[in-house]
């Protein structure tokens, strides 16, 4: 079975801190994923966002959810599958925090376990 990172496909990180998943990513480390298709919708989040919109402005047949639903579930099929799932970005990224809090800290406090964790 061929390991997604021997292909060089890696999972990127998230950036946002202003969606759903940034209490899972940002405070608890629960990596995860933002996928949508298209472009972001002006109702995203408020009152108006609702079954009643969807049906009557965005996606009357639901066709676009039908193929969300499928990516979803092609990607919980090969990751399910997969010995290994690619988050050495993730990892990446977390030492690059981990570098800029020592560099806050000058030495003041050891960042050796966070390194070992990180590893």
């Amino acid at each position: 079975m061929m390991l997604w990172f021997e292909n060089g496909v890696q999972i990127q990180r998230l950036s946002r801190v202003d969606s759903d998943f940034s209490g899972f990513l940002h405070h608890s480390g629960i990596p995860s994923i933002d996928m949508y298709y298209g472009a972001d919708y002006h109702v995203y989040h408020t009152a108006f966002d609702s079954y009643e919109w969807m049906i009557g402005n965005a996606d009357p047949l639901f066709h676009r959810h039908v193929a969300m639903a499928g990516i979803w579930g092609l990607l919980g099929i090969i990751l399910a599958d997969e010995p290994v799932i690619p988050y050495i970005s993730y990892a990446e990224q977390l030492q690059v925090h981990r570098d800029a809090l020592s560099k806050i800290l000058q030495g003041k406090a050891f960042v050796d376990p966070l390194s070992m964790a990180i590893q």
